[in-house]
């Protein structure tokens, strides 16, 4: 079987002109270990901001919701 791209090149367009680059933060944290999966962790934020709190909420949810023993329907559709 011939691998194939999952991305439609015709509907990549070019980047929006309010786009601007700016600086980031990334600092590794502690993996997530799901009952099925581990997942990497990254906290990201601009330049020299504090790591936004809805970042640590997030984290904070997917390790409740892996406790309850949920976490093998993550990423199922």
């Amino acid at each position: 079987m011939a691998a194939t791209s999952r991305t439609n090149d015709s509907a990549i367009g070019n980047v929006a002109p309010t786009y601007a680059h700016y600086d980031k933060f990334i600092e590794p944290d502690d993996d997530i270990e799901l009952q099925a999966a581990s997942l990497k962790w990254y906290n990201l934020a601009r330049g020299e901001s504090p790591i936004p709190p809805e970042i640590c909420l997030l984290r904070s949810f997917l390790e409740e919701e892996s406790s309850k023993g949920l976490s093998n329907n993550f990423g199922d559709r």
